[in-house]
């Protein structure tokens, strides 16, 4: 079985009981190194009490190994052996019975050690004295069976207690690891029910502070901008459709009406003349279209270049002359100073087209556009556009850029516009890493900006 391919449930579970197990023996460990030093240290002070008892006796009496039995008769099964001048002097019987050899090197401050005679373990405690001129050797032994039976008794206890452990870990693991995962899987069940007939539908937040809780939210944030997109989608959908059905209206009712009459040359020449200006409107409509189209997917093709948003913006100013003229209209663009930026050009010069075309169409006969370029306190670029329009009233400034939307639907129908002006231009802004937004709007007229940050600056 593939662990990775299990559920997140078993997985959880798995590495819960595998840290568990680590942790469980590494405490068994130190419980039983512990255990056997604490074992270890009571038995060396009781074999150090020993070696001081011989000793004292040794001083009361040197030499005389009738004391020395007399502390034998004294104690429980003592095992010790005393040599004088390297020849033994008295061995107790517990001595001689265990088949115990004394070491070769003794000292005031060895270290008992563990020797081993006829299949058991000893510690053995030894010192090396002078006493009256002779030199002593005190040996002392203890059998280590009752340490080892306790060692031996609380691995067991561990070998039996940590499997268990482990087993009782995984069950118990198993059902807080679903109780914690239930959320998930109520979340997914909702989600698979969600589809764009019912994209209202939104997961339930049970903390919002915990990992499930954020992709909850994370998770609804996605539903919020995909019905977003969806409503637009719909919005977009009927008005493409309404806005083309009108001129392909207008061009059918007008053929069908010629093809009825009895017109003459001149009734003829009109009605072709009117098909070819709601075809021409028909083409701006389709080919603004298929740009907004195309552009939301070319923006890793972009290729930008290093220009110079005066040079650029005065460049556009002089193509647009010729109209604000014909409505005898004065067009006016100021540069503060000279400002690269890296950007697409063909699209950002559409942005900035698209903005001095609305204020043109929006500003009255005699009135004045006026353009600046020019840097902003905090190092971005500006480019601002300024009609004398009517205004857009509060309740429309949320959806000017919106596609196909019109304050005034039938004036800007009229003057051969299609609803998508601002929606490209915003679209040409973004899409250059700009901004596009109304700063400000009333009865004198509106005033639009274009925001460069400083990052694409050089």
């Amino acid at each position: 079985m593939n662990l990775f391919r299990t559920s997140l449930r078993i997985r959880l579970t798995f590495w819960y009981s595998l840290a568990l197990g680590i942790l469980l023996s590494a405490f068994s460990f130190c419980i039983h190194l512990l255990a056997e030093r604490s074992l270890l240290r009571q038995l060396d002070r009781e074999l150090a009490g020993r070696i001081f008892a011989l000793e004292k006796s040794i001083q009361d009496k040197p030499g005389e190994p009738e004391e020395l039995a007399e502390f034998e008769d004294e104690m429980f099964s003592p095992v010790f052996q005393v040599e004088r001048n390297d020849s033994l002097l008295y061995q107790s019987g517990s001595w001689r019975s265990a088949g115990l050899v004394a070491p070769g090197k003794t000292g005031p401050g060895l270290a008992p050690v563990e020797v081993r005679a006829k299949d058991h373990d000893y510690r053995l405690a030894s010192k090396a004295l002078e006493i009256h001129g002779s030199r002593y050797r005190l040996f002392a032994a203890m059998p280590m069976d009752q340490v080892e039976s306790v060692l031996a008794g609380l691995a067991l206890a561990f070998k039996i207690g940590l499997p268990v452990g482990l087993i009782l870990a995984f069950l118990g693991g198993n059902v807080f690891a679903g109780k914690a995962l239930a959320p998930i899987g109520r979340m997914a069940g909702l989600a698979e029910k969600i589809s764009s007939e019912n994209l209202e539908l939104r997961l339930p937040v049970f903390n919002r502070t915990d990992e499930i809780g954020r992709l909850a939210l994370a998770f609804n944030g996605v539903l919020d901008r995909l019905e977003s997109s969806f409503e637009r989608l719909k919005r977009f959908t009927a008005d493409a459709s309404h806005e083309l059905r009108t001129p392909l209206t207008a061009i059918r009712s007008v053929g069908e009406v010629v093809l009825r009459s009895d017109s003459d040359i001149g009734a003829y020449r009109e009605a072709i003349s009117s098909i070819l200006e709601e075809s021409a409107r028909l083409s701006r409509l389709v080919q603004d279209l298929l740009l907004l189209t195309k552009g939301e997917h070319d923006r890793k093709s972009m290729t930008r270049s290093l220009l110079d948003l005066g040079d650029l913006t005065k460049s556009i100013c002089s193509t647009f002359g010729v109209l604000a003229e014909e409505k005898e209209q004065t067009l006016v663009c100021e540069v503060a100073e000279r400002i690269p930026a890296s950007v697409e050009e063909s699209t950002f010069r559409l942005a900035v087209m698209n903005l001095i075309d609305n204020a043109i169409k929006h500003t009255p006969m005699g009135g004045a556009i006026q353009v600046k370029v020019w840097r902003g306190a905090s190092g971005e670029s500006l480019i601002t556009v300024r009609d004398q329009g009517a205004g857009i009233p509060q309740e429309h400034r949320q959806r000017i850029f919106d596609r196909f939307y019109r304050v005034d639907p039938g004036r800007s129908r009229a003057a051969g516009g299609t609803g998508l002006g601002l929606a490209i231009a915003r679209w040409a802004a973004e899409i250059n890493d700009g901004r596009l937004e109304l700063a400000e709007s009333g009865p004198g007229g509106s005033l639009f900006r274009i925001t460069i940050p400083h990052a694409l600056i050089s």
